[in-house]
């Protein structure tokens, strides 16, 4: 979990100029950071990595349909 946790901060830390994100986790639920995607920006992405460092493995199983779902909508 720290190197899926660790690949995602690099990510997010190189994503391009005024691009949007969100972070979403699932197990057997499913949680998402932001209610609605947010602009790249510094404070926006210290926020991401504060709350990706306290993720641990424990949402149950692996059900992505809901939030693969949810992104698209």
């Amino acid at each position: 979990m720290n190197k899926v946790k660790d690949a995602l901060i690099l990510f997010l830390e190189h994503l391009p100029v005024d691009s949007y994100f969100n972070v979403h986790s699932f197990g057997t639920r499913f949680e998402i950071l932001f209610e609605k995607s947010v602009k790249n920006n510094y404070t926006n992405i210290q926020k991401a990595i504060c709350s990706i460092r306290t993720y641990n493995a424990d949402l149950g199983g692996t059900n992505i349909y809901e939030p693969v779902k949810f992104a698209f909508e």
